[in-house]
């Protein structure tokens, strides 16, 4: 046989329906029991050489059934047709009419009724061409029929309700996964809400009440409660980030969205706005990096909205930084001779909460104003790193 044979027959064999190691067990166990007793049983001297070999096809052929219900169902089948038509000196094939059976039942268990029923009726029409007592034969045949028959729907229906359950599992744990993945975004949104919504204002006061206390030691100790808070705060937000990872559902707003309600609220003032915002910002960057720099556009046009001089340009600009990183650099015009503004502008709640979510996310933003401008930049990494220094861009800032 050539290699292109081999392969072609190897290709036949493999698209071929395939047995469990179950119904090889059976079929192996069947095969060796019945070539036993078709050797032993009956007087050896009766039976020729012819008739031990054709039996040890076909039992080789009916344990095959099991691996290759088609194939070795029919080579049993062949073989089968072939002992009955030799004559009873050389080959009386009785007890294998059991392994028939058997393979008639396999096939009904996988709605092959049609092969099945020319199967049995091939072989037992030999057989009552044959006989000497159709009475008998065909006792046989009812009672092994109806037995295959009731066999082979017992384990179609068996194998219908295992795949029922099996559906049935697999739907359950879907539904868990699902709910799991809700309640994890729930508590998310539950700990910004509430818990990270405290934990900011803690830190912010205590950053407040530590610049304006005359008492170093006092000063001291607030400090440390504000450093209490950060650490509260990063395992908040690593509880939020894992909830959102473990979802998978990112629930992004637009960043073309999130400038189009703040350019809607500037025209309010008369305050234009200039953007530059690169193609695919919102897959392009990372979900957290996403959230940052959202909150920093609403931060930063709040800002614009309060104390920019009205009827004046306002700049936007978002550049990707690789690797899903993400920067910001936004400016106004401003009164430069409105000390409120500017005392403002270098940093109250909103400012430090954003410096503050920047800087957990291993981030840099500058603030602050120079002349009649003022300034913000933004920069976020892909993952979050080592907190990098925050805050305003002049010296004197408080």
């Amino acid at each position: 046989m050539s290699g292109r044979q081999r392969t072609r027959l190897a290709s036949l064999i493999d698209r071929q329906p395939h047995g469990g190691t179950g119904r090889r067990i059976v079929f192996g166990l069947l095969a060796a029991l019945l070539f036993v007793l078709e050797v032993t049983l009956g007087d050896p001297t009766s039976r020729g050489l012819i008739g031990i070999e054709l039996t040890l096809g076909a039992c080789a052929a009916l344990a095959s059934a099991g691996w290759l219900p088609a194939l070795g169902g029919t080579l049993f089948g062949a073989l089968m047709l072939t002992g009955i038509a030799l004559p009873d000196a050389i080959a009386s094939p009785v007890l294998l009419g059991i392994g028939l059976y058997a393979v008639i039942a396999e096939w009904v268990s996988r709605r092959w009724y049609i092969p099945s029923v020319l199967l049995l009726a091939a072989v037992e029409s030999a057989q009552f061409a044959t006989t000497s007592s159709p009475a008998a034969e065909a006792a046989g045949l009812a009672l092994g029929g109806v037995f295959a028959i009731t066999l082979g729907l017992g384990i179609q229906w068996n194998e219908r309700r295992v795949d029922v359950l099996r559906e049935q599992a697999e739907s359950s744990r879907r539904d868990a996964l699902v709910a799991k993945e809700s309640i994890q975004r729930e508590l998310a949104a539950a700990l910004h809400d509430t818990v990270a919504r405290d934990l900011v204002q803690i830190i912010v006061d205590s950053q407040s009440i530590a610049r304006r206390s005359p008492d170093p030691g006092t000063a001291e100790e607030v400090d440390h409660l504000g450093d209490l808070g950060r650490d509260a705060m990063r395992h908040v937000r690593s509880m939020m980030g894992t909830a959102a990872v473990t979802g998978d559902i990112p629930l992004r707003e637009p960043v073309a969205s999130v400038v189009e309600v703040c350019r809607q609220m500037l025209e309010g003032r008369g305050i234009r706005v200039d953007t530059d915002l690169p193609a695919g910002i919102d897959t392009a960057c990372e979900p957290r990096a996403h959230s940052i720099l959202a909150l920093s556009i609403r931060e930063g046009m709040t800002n614009v909205y309060k104390y920019g001089r009205e009827g004046s340009p306002a700049r936007l600009v978002v550049e990707l930084l690789g690797h899903g990183g993400v920067a910001l650099s936004m400016a106004n015009a401003i009164d430069p001779v409105s000390q409120d503004a500017r005392s403002s502008l270098m940093g109250g709640f909103g400012l430090d909460n954003l410096a503050r979510a920047v800087a957990n996310e291993g981030g840099r933003i500058r603030f602050g104003s120079t002349g009649g401008t003022w300034l913000l930049t933004v920069a976020l990494p892909a993952a979050p790193a080592q907190e990098l220094a925050s805050g305003p861009l002049i010296g004197g800032a408080r």
